[in-house]
């Protein structure tokens, strides 16, 4: 008997290799920080996948779709699936790469690091007007 979820995980490997290519493309026409954006969306799927492959979470738990709302969606049921999706986030990475995770405190630090950097590029461009400043 097939997965269940056997088509929503191959769109997800679709979506990354999709991803993937975007990156290198911008990346060899000269948009390397643009293809760092793009990337980090690519490490938090690759973590929410790892995260589902554990058994950490789940597809419906992921999408925000333990219990989903019955019939068609009010506003108020559209907020909630998003309410639960983030919840879910913030729990995984805070047990794949955060403070439960099992990993030392300086790997913790290291990862925190990176992503202050990707926060940085995919809110405001930082690192990219930055290498526009040095690069005068």
């Amino acid at each position: 008997m097939p997965h269940p979820y056997y088509s929503i995980c191959l769109l997800e490997f679709v979506a990354q290799f999709r991803g993937m290519r975007a990156a290198e493309i911008l990346s060899v026409n000269g948009y390397p920080l643009d293809a760092y954006s793009l990337q980090r969306n690519l490490k938090d799927q690759a973590i929410f996948l790892g995260a589902i492959v554990k058994g950490i979470s789940s597809f419906p738990a992921l999408y925000g779709l333990q219990e989903p709302p019955p019939g068609p969606w009010s506003k108020k049921d559209y907020k909630a699936v998003l309410k639960q999706r983030k919840e879910e986030e913030v729990a995984i990475f805070r047990q794949m790469i955060g403070t439960d995770s099992g990993l030392g405190e300086s790997r913790i630090e290291e990862l925190r690091k990176w992503n202050e950097l990707f926060h940085m590029q995919v809110h405001g461009a930082r690192l990219s007007k930055a290498g526009e400043v040095f690069a005068c």
